[in-house]
């Protein structure tokens, strides 16, 4: 897989995270129950994304994953724009951003996703999405870091 590739990927994920993690902090702050994304005790976005464990220091984890993503997405144009300028050292600096953000989102992800499972007892399907666009990031963020593109 050739690096331009790897990067329209990470593109394409960090611009479907956008929306999904917009409308994980609309239904953050919504005072009714959502009826799209209920499905039962074990399947609900309410329960998780409502829990004590939905934000940090008062700041949404939804409204972070949509700052995570801008980001992703950001060093990610700017990589485009650093292979055309053919700025080495910058690039490879921008690589070492990325692989860093994905590690700490990945983790930061298995964190959320053991809190559903072991302490919540309740999973969000767009949570659960979330991780997946993390992990494919991951991914290919490690693939651009280990060909030193």
């Amino acid at each position: 897989m050739n690096k331009k590739r790897i990067l329209y990927i990470i593109l394409i994920f960090s611009l479907l995270g956008i929306p999904l993690t917009i409308y994980l902090t609309y239904l953050h702050y919504k005072p009714e129950a959502s009826t799209f994304c209920n499905f039962s005790d074990q399947f609900n976005c309410d329960i998780v994304n409502k829990s004590v464990y939905s934000d940090i220091l008062g700041i949404p984890v939804a409204l972070l994953g949509f700052l995570t993503y801008l980001i992703f997405f950001a060093l990610t144009y700017e990589k485009f724009v650093l292979l055309k300028s053919k700025n080495l050292k910058r690039n490879k600096q921008f690589t070492k951003y990325l692989l860093i953000l994905s590690v700490i989102s990945f983790l930061f992800s298995l964190y959320l996703s053991f809190l559903e499972a072991f302490v919540i007892l309740s999973w969000c399907i767009f949570c659960i999405i979330s991780a997946f666009f993390v992990i494919v990031i991951l991914i290919c963020s490690f693939l651009l870091w280990k060909n030193k593109w």
